[in-house]
């Protein structure tokens, strides 16, 4: 989708915006078959795995994606592969908190999960320990619809802002978001305590968003 397809006219109240934003991220990844799914999500863990700071990061916390997302395997794989400790979130939905677990995986390589809340997969806290938020080096950011500046609409919870803003001012790890090209528009409003992210990723490339953040300011 390109900028001038950003939903909503001009003035329209923000949250009005967020919702038909929302919509239509929604609508673009359910247009695409599996198969287009499949082999977008292969581009773009491409994309993200040439990343210096993915490449630099000893540890990465994944999410495990649910479809229509952009598929997390392709890209975790290649940081097993190369050596990465992995980890991924498990959700307190009454506290609303999220904490950080290694992942363990079986021996056919496939990561030891229970379904969590919202029915996403969780690492199995019987075989897996806490990790220390200061241990993971590099955080993948899941959302719906995002813009150039790394601004993002997640899915309304706010578990990620949170668990990014409690860092210490410069101690926050780097931070990754995927995204389909059409999950992408010219600008997606942000509250005051929303973390924008490092990067975002697509398979048409990635876009440093600091830099981005940056020169609009």
């Amino acid at each position: 989708m390109t900028p001038s397809d950003t939903p909503g006219a001009p003035g329209a109240p923000e949250e009005d915006l967020r919702a038909r934003l929302r919509a239509a991220a929604r609508a673009y990844r359910a247009s695409l078959a599996p198969e287009e799914r499949a082999r977008r999500s292969c581009v773009i863990a491409a994309h993200a795995a040439a990343l210096p700071e993915f490449v630099a990061a000893r540890s990465v916390m994944v999410y495990l994606d649910r479809p229509p997302e952009v598929e997390t395997r392709p890209l975790w794989e290649r940081a097993r592969a190369a050596g990465k400790r992995l980890a991924a979130p498990r959700v307190e939905p009454d506290g609303g908190r999220m904490r950080p677990y290694w992942l363990a995986f079986d021996a056919r390589g496939e990561p030891v999960t229970v379904t969590g809340t919202f029915s996403i997969r969780e690492p199995d806290p019987s075989v897996s320990e806490e990790a220390p938020p200061e241990a993971l080096d590099l955080i993948l950011v899941p959302g719906l619809a995002f813009d150039p500046r790394g601004h993002r609409l997640g899915y309304g919870k706010g578990y990620y802002d949170r668990f990014l803003s409690a860092y210490p001012p410069g101690r926050r790890p780097a931070t990754v978001a995927l995204a389909f090209s059409g999950q992408v528009f010219e600008r997606v409003p942000a509250h005051p305590w929303d973390v924008p992210v490092d990067w975002l990723v697509t398979e048409e490339g990635a876009v440093d968003c600091r830099g981005v953040r940056s020169r609009r300011r």
